[in-house]
């Protein structure tokens, strides 16, 4: 199937599409060389806690995702939530961004070693 555009809503006029090379397809297909891309889309969330089991409030945050695609009944069993990271000294921001970088580097490893555990 090839792209050949985007239907404007306002006055139903097919506009050339952009994004990709229709010829070429997905840029991640290119790197994968061959192999099946697939999504793995997250539901991100970050909670500020206390660690202490005395009243003394002692505020971390932490980082968990859980795959955004599991039907409800499946989202909040904990072997579906996934811990990332936790600090008392860094502000949520700051650990997102360390968060941005390693989804980044996997990405390409990824599509670097699909194709040998796909096939």
């Amino acid at each position: 199937m090839v792209i050949i555009g985007i239907l404007k809503s306002g006055d139903r006029t097919i506009q050339p599409w952009t994004l990709t090379n229709p010829m070429e397809g997905n840029r991640w297909q290119a790197i994968a060389n061959g192999a099946h891309v697939y999504c793995f889309p997250i539901w991100l969330y970050c909670d500020d806690t206390s660690g202490n089991l005395s009243k003394k409030w002692n505020k971390h945050n932490s980082f968990l995702f859980t795959p955004a695609g599991l039907p409800q009944a499946f989202v909040h069993q904990e072997y579906n939530v996934h811990f990332l990271c936790t600090s008392n000294l860094a502000p949520p921001l700051e650990m997102l961004d360390g968060i941005v970088d390693q989804l980044e580097s996997v990405i390409y490893l990824v599509c670097v070693f699909s194709p040998h555990i796909l096939k």
